[in-house]
């Protein structure tokens, strides 16, 4: 009785079921097919589970009896044959009432009722061929659509007659565009009407509001007498069911109606008689499917009687993807100007839809909103963000206005629709720089989607012991893919590059910085650099991405934020773009002195490159104050032999340096190599760094043989460690010509200097402050060997790239003025010179006062030029000024102070004032043999300037001797034929001739 009771409600259940699922078939069509078909299998199962039963009771029931310990009910087998028996005949009746599948006798597969979310599955349209469709319509018996549907019995309408008129027009809706309503589409129209006539089945996508029902529209009217028969089926949020059996009209000119009809069946019957068509070609404009099609496309009819362009944002399995392009900024500007002429100004223009990036719906929407409002282009650049009311209609928008500009585009994009996984990455890519990425570029610094959602121990576990095959490394890869497929990113397939359209970053929403965490970490981690091992120049590569996510998040200041902000100043300092890294660089202060406290390592270390961002910009007061504090900090928190005390020393003796403070830059130096060899070794980057920046201190001391030994030293770490054209090899080439140039030694610095130009070229380009320096310090070896003209061009190159980059009175485009101005004096343009050096004499006053070592060398060279224009009072104060300078700053025996005392003693000569003249000259004579030896070209420069005083003097034996002297050194150090030796070859001449006169 247990069993019969169980087996009894059973199948009422079934029953009741079964019931269920009929009701729902005439609500939903779509899910019938499948439903209907799990109850014939679940009947089929039940009957085919009983009658094993039945004929296997005493096996089973013996098995039960061993191990249960249960025994076989009375009256089990008539039960038990009963219940077979109703379940058999059950599913006798369920599969009576089913009908074969059209064609092959198969079932047919789901119909997909869309619900207007653009993320259907992945078939779209089946293999079926033409032959077979044209073959499926002789046996009207064996047609089925997926249910209890007998074809050609039981529509509810006019049996069609064969003998009327079909039209051509087959649905009440078929725009059509005239060709002056349309810009810069022809080449499209072409292309599809070409694929079509391959009997092609054609899908036109692209992101939302390009302009593709815009372009099914031109092709109806391009295309309009080339056609039989035309039909225009909108399927936006509808079902391609649904959307097909809502045209009274279609129906209507094939006699059917759906007035009681079963939809399934009524489509099929609406299917077969579209084929039966005989007419061609026909065209069938599909228009916005914002999900897949499903299996039913199968059923459309087919080439080539009847062509099918579709339209959908996404790519469709069996048809043939025709992507829709941008417009040209050419087409776009015209388009712009076909709906507003209040706003002229084209270059204006043309921004603002370079901005928008030729969007073509919301070049549409602000250009009639300009009109309408009386917007100017200010106004329209903030339409999105600011959400300006528009009042205007569009095509997309058929007869209804649109409200605002931004709440109008973000119904456009819907991103409700979107996943979790699929609105994550799209926030992702609006914190990335607005161009095209590599896959391979974003998966390295977006990371695996799993990994942000949990923990990333437990991430690992689950991974290790998931039994699962999926890669999951690639499910930002499909998670992108999909993106693609739906129009929310563009695709180049060459290269595998992803971008997100202008319009859709101005409008995604905005990321919260919990979600962008891994980005942020990899990109700061990539903008850092380690001395020891990292070139500068492969992180440029990363520099638009910091300043991308920085955009994004303007006011942040949490410490992640300011690690960024640090790294990303550093390497705008190394491109050269001073003004942004001092900016970036003081936030990353901020953000360190709030979280950390103002003699926090950290903060130290913040101050620090602040400071050098300082000194490339000149601020060198300000410098000086915060490494001061730095060094103060890290000897308090380190010691005073501790590698980042160390580098604190190295720091501020650079700052001393430009300060003119040589000798305690000098004491700071050594104490830092004393440091970093005794913790790094002599032969580490940091290290030889170190010996590098002494060097220069040493070289501006005149020490100029110790200089050009560690500098030495500094190359040879470096070229062990780096490539050749790695920019701490470069630098130190570039510091041991200048050395070479102090030594005489021109050839040599020459060859060294066009290696550093052309490798600073080609690391940072022609216009970069490093390459500007490279280029002025060849040109002035280039000037010492006599080839002006190419020292010339060099020298006007690096000027422009100093105020192009640093500003008209920064001391690098004073000492630029300069050296300018100097080669111009000697190619006898004296005017220019001296508007030169009086421009750089009064940034060299403003930035460092009258008695810096940078101000005298002003002072000395704008005084040579005045003696040239025959200014020698003026001249005489100048350079009266500089000797002062250069006895406090570096004593009398120092290089700059002989040069100071050679240049002053040349205009006393020209003033008459011979035996001051020539007292200055022997003490800068006896400073240049002791500092470079007798043959060197400076000193070479003392014997010929001595030597002709002498000779005004009348003492005209001495006067031979050192002019023969400065011969001998100059034919060694000069190439022969070189102008200065034959300037001191005349002075000889004429000294000997006014002796020979002076004897008569």
């Amino acid at each position: 009785m247990t069993y019969f009771l169980i087996i009894l409600v059973f199948l009422i259940i079934t029953f009741l079921i079964y019931k269920y699922f009929q009701v729902r078939k005439a609500q939903a069509q779509s899910e019938g097919f499948q439903k209907r078909r799990v109850i014939n299998i679940l009947f089929l199962a039940f009957t085919t589970l009983i009658g094993i039963t039945t004929l296997l009771e005493d096996a089973i029931f013996s098995i039960l009896n061993q191990y249960l310990h249960i025994t076989k009910p009375s009256h089990f087998d008539w039960i038990a044959l009963a219940a077979f028996f109703i379940f058999a005949l059950a599913t006798v009746v369920i599969m009576w009432n089913r009908k074969p599948a059209e064609g092959s006798g198969s079932p047919s597969k789901q119909i997909h009722s869309g619900s207007g979310d653009n993320t259907g599955g992945d078939k779209v349209m089946g293999s079926q061929t033409k032959d077979q469709s044209q073959n499926n319509t002789a046996n009207e018996s064996t047609l089925n659509a997926g249910g209890n549907i007998h074809i050609g019995h039981v529509f509810n309408g006019t049996p069609p007659d064969s003998k009327k008129k079909v039209p051509k027009q087959l649905t009440d809706y078929l725009p059509r565009r005239k060709p002056d309503t349309v810009l810069g589409r022809g080449k499209d129209l072409d292309k599809i009407r070409e694929l079509l006539n391959q009997e092609k089945d054609v899908v036109v996508n692209g992101m939302g509001g390009i302009g593709k029902t815009t372009l099914a529209e031109r092709f109806v009217d391009e295309y309009f007498d080339q056609y039989q028969h035309l039909a225009w089926i909108s399927l936006k949020e509808s079902d391609l069911v649904s959307a097909m059996l809502k045209e009274g009209k279609l129906l209507a000119s094939f006699g059917l109606s759906a007035l009681g009809a079963d939809p399934n069946t009524l489509f099929m019957e609406l299917m077969r008689a579209l084929t039966d068509l005989e007419d061609q070609p026909n065209l069938i404009i599909l228009d916005n499917a914002e999900g897949e099609l499903g299996d039913v496309a199968h059923y459309l009819p087919q080439q080539p009687n009847w062509h099918i362009l579709l339209t959908s944002r996404q790519e469709m399995e069996g048809f043939t993807p025709y992507s829709l392009d941008f417009l040209s900024p050419e087409d776009a500007f015209k388009l712009f100007q076909q709906h507003c002429n209040t706003i002229q100004d084209k270059a204006d223009i043309l921004s603002l839809l370079k901005r928008i990036e030729y969007h073509t719906l919301t070049i549409e929407i602000l250009a009639k909103s300009a009109a309408y409002h009386h917007y100017s282009l200010p106004d329209l650049e903030n339409a999105i963000s600011k959400d300006l009311p528009a009042g205007v209609k569009v095509p997309h928008t058929g007869n209804a206005k649109i409200d605002k500009v931004y709440t109008h585009l973000t119904r456009v994009f819907q991103f409700s629709q979107l996943t979790e996984d699929e609105l994550w990455l799209l926030k992702q890519f609006v914190c990335l720089p607005a161009e095209f990425h590599a896959f391979s570029v974003l998966k390295e610094i977006i990371g695996n989607l799993l990994r942000r959602k949990e923990n990333p121990i437990l991430f690992w576990l689950k991974r290790l012991f998931s039994t699962s095959q999926k890669n999951e490394d690639n499910n930002i890869s499909t998670v992108m893919r999909d993106l693609v497929k739906k129009g929310w990113l563009l695709h180049e397939k060459e290269g595998d590059l992803y971008k997100m359209h202008a319009l859709i970053r101005d409008i995604c929403p905005p990321p919260h910085p919990p979600e962008i965490a891994p980005l942020l970490a990899a990109v700061t981690e990539k903008l850092s650099l380690d001395q020891s091992k990292d070139n500068p120049v492969e992180k440029f590569v990363w520099v638009d991405f910091g300043e991308s996510i920085l955009r994004t998040f303007p006011e942040q200041d949490e410490e992640k934020f300011g690690d960024l902000q640090n790294n990303l100043g550093l390497r705008l300092a190394d491109q050269g773009k001073f003004l942004q890294s001092k900016e970036l660089l003081q936030k990353a202060v901020h953000s360190a002195e709030k979280n950390f406290g103002p003699e926090h390592p950290t903060t130290a270390i913040r101050y620090s490159n602040l400071a050098l961002g300082l000194k490339d910009l000149g601020e060198t007061q300000p410098a000086k104050e915060l490494l001061q504090k730095v060094v103060r900090s890290d000897e308090k928190n380190f010691g005073p032999e501790h590698p980042s005390t160390a580098n604190s020393y190295s720091n501020l003796a650079t700052i001393l340096h430009d300060l003119g403070e040589l000798q305690p830059a000098k004491e700071l130096l050594q104490k830092a190599i004393h440091s970093f060899e005794k913790n790094l070794g002599p032969e580490h980057p940091s290290t030889a760094l170190r010996y590098s920046n002494l060097a220069v201190v040493l070289r501006d001391l005149g020490e100029l043989q110790p200089a050009k030994k560690l500098l030495k030293k500094a190359i040879s770490s470096y070229e062990k460690i780096f490539e050749p054209e790695h920019p701490a090899v470069i630098m130190g080439y570039s510091n041991l010509a200048v050395v070479l140039q102090d030594l005489g030694d021109l050839q040599h610095a020459k060859e060294l200097l066009k290696k550093a130009v052309l490798a600073d070229e080609k690391n940072f380009g022609p216009e970069h402050p490093s390459t500007a320096i490279r280029y002025s310090n060849l040109a002035l070896v280039l000037k010492d060997l006599g080839e002006n003209q190419p020292a010339k061009k060099l020298l006007q190159k690096a000027l422009l790239s100093f105020e192009k980059n640093l500003g008209p009175e920064h001391p690098s485009t004073s000492s630029s003025y300069s050296n300018l101005a100097m080669l111009l004096r000697d190619l006898g343009e004296y005017q220019p010179a001296k508007e030169l050096l009086q421009k750089a004499l009064h940034s060299d006053e403003k930035n460092f006062g009258p008695e810096h070592p940078s101000t005298a060398i002003r002072y000395s060279n704008l005084a040579t030029v005045l003696q040239y224009l025959g200014e020698l009072q003026p001249a005489k104060e100048l350079l009266q000024k500089a000797v002062r300078s250069d006895e406090k700053n570096f004593g009398p025996e120092h290089p700059s102070t002989a040069r100071s005392y050679s240049n002053l003693a040349l205009v006393l000569q020209d003033l008459g004032e011979y035996q001051p003249a020539k007292e200055l000259l022997q003490k800068a004579l006896r400073s240049n043999e002791k500092n470079f030896g007798p043959q060197h070209p400076t000193t070479a420069i003392s014997y010929a300037n001595l030597a002709m005083v002498l000779k005004d003097l009348g003492e005209f034996k001495e006067a031979i001797r050192y002019g023969e002297m400065a011969l001998a050194a100059f034919q060694k150090s000069l190439p022969a034929g070189h102008p200065t030796i034959k300037i001191v070859e005349n002075n000889l001449a004429s000294i000997r001739e006014a002796m020979k006169k002076d004897q008569k």
